[in-house]
């Protein structure tokens, strides 16, 4: 990418983590009101045109149904928990598409067995804390869902340590949100807990992506140079 592109992405990076970061502070405080729903799906909706301008990223259209539907869920779960489920677990569907389509070509033995291992965690965690809810098996597929993205993440070619990671805060944040609305949780650490660990796991998937693209974007031409 050159470097007027760079120019003109980052200042999508810088605002949705101005709106990501300070929506913790603007939902404690209740200070927008409705407004507020909307600074909140603003956190994740910014990192779209942020992902889209880079002209490495393959399969652009998966990464921004992944990102929209996240979004949209943010927004949507505010009137509505199912359909704002549903939203979220059309965008982890596109991000096990994408990710898997983006998988390792040799993954070490601990790769997949973690890759395994994450889905059956979450599953086992789930099956505790679905009871506390009473839609056991409602929230079981969402949590199949979620460790389904956050498995295929970690066994993707992009940075574990960015991406892998950020998809691992990711399905903690839902973890986390099961505990609360099951009395597991307080609302008050809670809320310090659920939207942090899910925007910046947004975050860190969508940044761990646009770096691999970017490097191997740039290992390609010098290769062909040669």
């Amino acid at each position: 990418m050159k470097d007027h592109d760079l120019a003109h992405a980052r200042p999508w990076l810088l605002a949705s983590l101005f709106f990501g970061i300070s929506y913790v502070f603007v939902e404690q405080t209740a200070m927008l009101g409705g407004l507020s729903i909307l600074w909140k799906g603003a956190g994740v909706a910014l990192l779209l045109p942020y992902a889209l301008r880079w002209r490495a990223v393959r399969m652009r259209a998966l990464i921004g149904l992944m990102l929209g539907f996240y979004a949209g869920g943010d927004v949507v779960l505010e009137f509505d928990l199912v359909n704002g489920a549903f939203l979220f677990v059309c965008g982890h569907i596109a991000a096990i598409i994408y990710f898997w389509l983006n998988r390792r070509t040799a993954p070490t033995p601990s790769q997949r067995l973690l890759a395994i291992v994450i889905p059956f965690a979450a599953l086992t965690i789930g099956w505790f804390l679905a009871p506390t809810l009473g839609d056991e098996a409602g929230l079981l597929v969402y949590v199949g869902f979620v460790s389904l993205m956050a498995g295929t993440a970690w066994y993707s070619r992009f940075p574990r340590y960015r991406t892998g990671i950020g998809a691992l805060l990711f399905l903690a944040s839902d973890l986390f949100l099961l505990a609360r609305e099951g009395g597991l949780l307080a609302d008050a650490i809670a809320a310090w807990l659920v939207w942090p660990l899910y925007y910046v796991g947004v975050f860190m998937m969508t940044t761990g992506i646009v770096q691999r693209s970017r490097a191997t974007a740039i290992d390609g031409k010098q290769e062909a140079a040669l």
